[in-house]
């Protein structure tokens, strides 16, 4: 794991969580031999996140060895949460959308699950336990991953303001 300016401050589980200034820090983990190995079935993403601000960013960001999305979670971008997940090409995923007010992702510790059936096709965004949004027909698989990155798009752009604790990906 590499850390690029994100500092650990008070979590809400536990001891730590990182502090993301929304200008240049994010967290990044690379491996070759798959961040994410590839899967056809489901993924479940979970964490606790307390923005600081509603500036436009990419919290979770997974790609392929190319650069190819696999997994992209804007929390927000231009009002709106999104959700994308499984990928045939770098423009070619499947992706769920809600209009989000600044209470929704500001001001105090949220926790946000984010779920994909493959099979099922479905995708399901919960907050604070409570099911938020999904859609049905979303089908497309999950390429292997090599990288992984917290706090900004492919570690150049669309940092995040904020922390966030307890991330977990299954």
């Amino acid at each position: 794991l590499a850390v690029t300016g994100a500092t650990q401050v008070a979590g809400k589980v536990g001891a730590y969580a990182f502090d993301f200034d929304g200008t240049n820090d994010y967290l990044e983990y690379s491996n070759p031999g798959g961040v994410l190995p590839g899967t056809t079935n489901a993924i479940s993403i979970s964490f606790w996140q307390y923005g600081d601000s509603g500036s436009d960013n990419s919290i979770i960001w997974v790609q392929t060895p190319s650069g190819q999305r696999v997994v992209n979670i804007h929390l927000p971008y231009s009002g709106q949460v999104y959700f994308d997940c499984g990928s045939t090409s770098s423009f070619s995923y499947d992706r769920i959308n809600k209009s989000a007010v600044a209470s929704d992702y500001t001001g105090a510790w949220v926790h946000w699950v984010f779920t994909k059936d493959v099979s099922a096709g479905v995708m399901k965004i919960y907050r604070n336990g409570s099911l938020w949004h999904s859609d049905t027909g979303k089908t497309r698989t999950l390429p292997t991953a090599s990288n992984l990155f917290v706090g900004s798009e492919s570690g150049s752009s669309l940092y995040y303001d904020g922390r966030l604790d307890e991330l977990a990906i299954w």
